[in-house]
This record gives structure tokens, sequence and C-alpha cells, in this order.
């Protein structure tokens, strides 16, 4: 998982901003509309939507979207659990419960993100979760392999590892040189024993980074 920065988090706060302001405008004008006379009610049902709106919002988008708000789906990024997993309702709820700590606690949440090593917000921290990125630049991925060196050699059957698997696995290769040699075995290896019972027709006796980019070859591989 590619951590997502601060620029594409903050992006995605200001258009999720810019939605439920527009939503509890439209809710404001309605309850002094349906008030009427009664300012005092109008007023409690603004300040019970302005609560509940984005909490709601948060919790039902982020739960039942993978991860993403309007706005981190314009961001390019989402919310999962440190484990990689999806994100779930209960840990939802609590990421949305701290946001006003995150906010209002003399931005204690953007400080956070800045010091934190997965730049993790009190709420993921509460709740267990990391932001990440949820597309991958195809510009800055290194060439995997040639298909032609494969040509004449036997397909194997790779249908049964899914688009997401393989941009963690391009990721992955992509920058391999830059880990520490224990780090970029370690990580290729727990990749390989990830994908490899559900690949028909591999070869074992390859090594794993040369197995993980005939996978990628044999995915995009007509």
């Amino acid at each position: 998982m590619t951590i997502a920065g601060i620029g594409s988090r903050t992006l995605a706060w200001l258009l999720d901003g810019l939605v439920l302001g527009a939503v509890l405008l439209i809710v404001g004008l309605a309850s002094f509309r349906t008030a009427n006379t009664d300012s005092l009610l109008a007023l409690g049902l603004l300040s019970m939507a302005t609560l509940l709106l984005p909490l709601g919002y948060l919790v039902m988008m982020e739960s039942l979207n993978g991860g993403r708000t309007l706005g981190k789906m314009a961001a390019g990024i989402k919310v999962v659990r440190v484990t990689g997993a999806p994100i779930g309702f209960g840990a939802a709820i609590i990421r949305a419960l701290f946001l006003p700590v995150d906010i209002l606690l003399f931005g204690v949440g953007f400080i956070s993100v800045f010091v934190s090593g997965q730049s993790q917000r009190i709420g993921d921290f509460a709740a267990g979760t990391v932001v990440v990125r949820d597309r991958i630049r195809q510009s800055k991925i290194a060439p995997i392999a040639d298909p032609a060196v494969y040509a004449d050699r036997p397909r194997w059957d790779v249908s049964a590892i899914t688009e997401e698997e393989i941009g963690v696995i391009r990721s992955f290769l992509s920058r391999a040189s830059a880990l520490p040699s224990s780090s970029r075995s370690e990580y290729a290896r727990q990749l390989r024993n990830r994908i490899e019972p559900r690949i028909g027709g591999g070869e074992p006796a390859m090594s794993n980074e040369a197995y993980l980019k005939r996978v990628v070859v044999e995915k995009t591989r007509t």
C-alpha cells in the first residue's frame, strides 16, 4: 500500500466540505421554510443536521463505497484497515466520531498526519486505519518485462488474480530496487505466497521476483 500524502488528503477534505456545505445550506433553507414562524425549531433542526449529516455521510460512504467519500474518489485515495482489509462499518463509525477531535482540538489531527509514520490522524489510530492511494500512476511505474520473452512459453492461468492485486505487485516491483535486500526478499515472498495457489501452470523453480513479473505479463497478455 502507498500511503496518501497530506496534499491529496487535504484536497479530499476540501471537496467533501464543499459537498456537505451545499447539503447543509439546502437543509438550512428547508428547515427555516418548514418551521416558518418557529425560529427555535428551525435552529434545532439545523443544529441536528449539522451534527448528523457529516457523520452519516462519512460512515455510509466509507463503509459502503470501499473506504471512499466523494472527495476521496476525486483525490484518488481511500481508507483501509492497517492490514489492507476493507474498512468496515465499525471502523468507519470510529473515524467519524473522532473527526471533531481531529479538527477542533487545536488541529491535532492535522499535526498527527504530519508526524505519524503512516500519516494517521487520531481517528485513524483509534480505528486502526490508514489512508492509501487508490490509483497507481502508471507513468511512474517502470516496465515489468517484455511480453515477447514469454511468447513461445505455455500460458499461465491468472484469471483468479484481481487487477487490484496486479497493481500491488507492479507497485512493489517498481520500487524493489530502493528497498533493503531483506525487506525486498520478504515482500516478494509474501506476495508470491498470496497469489501462487490461485495460478495455473506456474513454474515453481522461478525466483520470487521473476515469478511476480511473469504474473503481471500473463495478466496483460491478450
